[in-house]
């Protein structure tokens, strides 16, 4: 399919099959692309703010530099996708499949990322959604973090505590005795959540304790 460059709209109860189509620098800003098969598609650089892509098939499309700000993709399939240096800010990803995606140096700036499937990600330089980018997030929040609760980051990053995913023994039970989001306080609960999303995708390692606090 040549490249496009027009509005699309794909409106109606047929689901559009785009499959393996090259799109790229395409403008589809407000597009109706609900249930979609786009798999394989190459969206590159491709304008898709505020399109509704809730549902859509979207795995292993390339989709880098494309603009996805205010986009819905609820429960959409993004599996494999490359995603670099994609704007999502604003974007609606609860309950979709990022897993496996390439999202690096991608905007997540206020994306709701609720539910969604982050497991083997890659989240190299992608700005979260409080502006603080992925190594920063792992190297400054993540250990403030596990020490907001009274206890020290030796005390929290443990194997023992690392390798728990349930709530009896995690990093924030061990952080803020919590045995859930709703028990850590509040000033907390919204990272709080964000780190059992990705710790649970396996994308957050256990932090180096320096060997001050170790030795403390």
């Amino acid at each position: 399919m040549a490249a496009c460059r027009g509005r699309w709209k794909a409106r109606g109860p047929e689901r559009a099959d785009l499959s393996g189509a090259v799109l790229s620098g395409a403008v589809l800003r407000s597009a109706d692309l609900s249930g979609a098969d786009l798999s394989s598609a190459v969206l590159s650089g491709a304008d898709l703010s505020s399109a509704d892509l809730s549902s859509a098939d979207l795995s292993s499309a390339d989709l880098s530099s494309a603009v996805l700000s205010g986009a819905v993709l609820r429960s959409a399939v993004l599996s494999g996708a490359d995603l670099s240096g994609a704007d999502l800010s604003g974007a609606v990803l609860r309950s979709a499949d990022l897993s496996g995606a390439d999202l690096s140096s991608a905007v997540l700036s206020g994306a709701v990322l609720r539910s969604a499937d982050l497991s083997g990600a890659d989240l190299r330089s992608a700005v979260l959604s409080d502006g603080v980018r992925w190594d920063e997030y792992l190297s400054e929040v993540v250990p403030a973090l596990l020490a907001a609760g009274g206890r020290s980051l030796a005390e929290v990053a443990t194997p023992e505590v690392w390798a728990c995913h349930e709530w009896s023994n995690c990093p924030m039970h061990a952080a803020f005795g919590a045995n859930g989001v709703s028990e850590v306080p509040a000033l907390y609960r919204g990272q709080a959540e964000r780190f059992v999303q990705l710790y649970d995708a396996g994308l957050i390692p256990m932090p180096t304790v320096p060997q001050t606090d170790a030795a403390a």
